[in-house]
């Protein structure tokens, strides 16, 4: 689907792009329930001053916000 949106395919194309981050959250409660991100970037070089990504809390947005950092932050 990411593909037939013209926005989300010409992100996919970025040359530079060479990794994706893809995370899904449910939340019953809401009225899509499904809540979906990508994350499309380019590998940055390692630094050792990267903070941890610490939330507690139970809703969908902070399930993928925790999801994306775990990989990223």
């Amino acid at each position: 689907m990411w593909q037939n949106s013209p926005g989300h395919n010409a992100n996919l194309l970025q040359p530079q792009a060479d990794s994706v981050g893809v995370a899904v959250a449910r939340n019953n409660e809401t009225q899509y329930k499904t809540f979906w991100a990508m994350v499309i970037a380019d590998k940055s070089p390692k630094r050792k001053d990267r903070k941890a990504c610490v939330d507690t809390s139970e809703n969908a947005i902070s399930t993928v916000k925790h999801f994306v950092c775990k990989y990223l932050c």
